[in-house]
C-alpha cells in the first residue's frame, strides 16, 4: 500500500467527459454526483482532467495497479 501513495486520485468531471477519462486512465470506481461523475483513478501521474485530489489507496486500487496489465 505504501508504494501506491500518490498514485490514486479522485476526479470530479462532467458526465460527457467520462468516456474520455475511462479511455485514458485505469478507473477503479465511478459514482454519479450532481449531473457529473466522481472517478477514482489509479495512475503513475496526476490526471489533468477535472477537479483532482490525491486519495488513500484501497485494496481494489492495489489490485488494479499490480495485476491489470491490459488497461492503460
Amino acid at each position: 500500500m505504501e508504494r501506491m501513495k500518490e498514485k490514486v486520485f479522485e476526479v470530479q468531471i462532467e458526465e460527457n467527459a467520462l468516456a474520455h477519462v475511462q479511455e485514458q486512465y485505469k478507473a477503479s470506481n465511478i459514482t454519479s454526483e450532481n449531473g457529473g461523475a466522481c472517478v477514482r483513478i489509479v495512475s503513475d501521474s496526476k490526471p489533468i482532467e477535472g477537479d483532482v485530489r490525491s486519495v488513500k489507496p484501497n485494496l481494489e486500487d492495489v489490485y488494479l495497479y499490480m495485476f491489470d496489465q491490459d488497461s492503460n
